[in-house]
C-alpha cells in the first residue's frame, strides 16, 4: 500500500535536481515501477524507459490514461459544486513543474489516503 511519506518532499525533490538531471531515485519506493536505460535522443546518458508492473509505458498509453483520469474525476466530482478533473489537471501540473508528485502535491490533491 503506498502511503504519503513513501512521496519525497518538494525541498528533497529540488535538492536532488540539483545534483542530478533526473529524479529516479524516487521511484525506488514504488517497486511497481522499474527504470531500464534507453538508447534515443541527443542525451542518451539521460534516456530512460519507465516500466509499470514490468511493461512499458508509451506516450500514447500515457495520454489515455492521463484523458481518461480527468473524465473520470469529471463525472464522479461534477463542476461547480467540485473540483473535478481540474483536481487531477492541478496535480499533474503540480507534478510536472517541481519533477515528481511530492508530498505536498499529494496532500492539496487530498490523495493522502492512496
Amino acid at each position: 500500500m503506498v502511503s504519503i511519506h513513501d512521496f519525497p518532499t518538494k525541498k528533497e525533490v529540488i535538492k536532488e535536481r540539483q545534483k542530478t538531471r533526473t529524479i529516479i531515485k524516487f521511484l525506488e519506493n514504488f517497486p511497481q515501477f522499474s527504470i531500464k536505460k534507453g538508447r534515443r535522443g541527443a542525451n542518451q546518458e539521460f534516456d530512460y524507459i519507465l516500466k509499470y508492473h514490468g511493461k512499458v509505458v508509451t506516450m500514447y498509453e500515457l495520454a489515455i490514461m492521463t484523458a481518461f483520469m480527468f473524465w473520470n474525476e469529471d463525472a464522479i466530482f461534477p463542476r461547480p459544486k467540485f473540483k473535478g478533473g481540474k483536481l487531477f489537471h492541478d496535480l499533474i501540473l503540480s507534478s510536472l513543474d517541481i519533477g515528481f508528485p511530492t508530498q505536498e502535491v499529494i496532500k492539496k490533491a487530498k490523495l493522502t489516503k492512496a
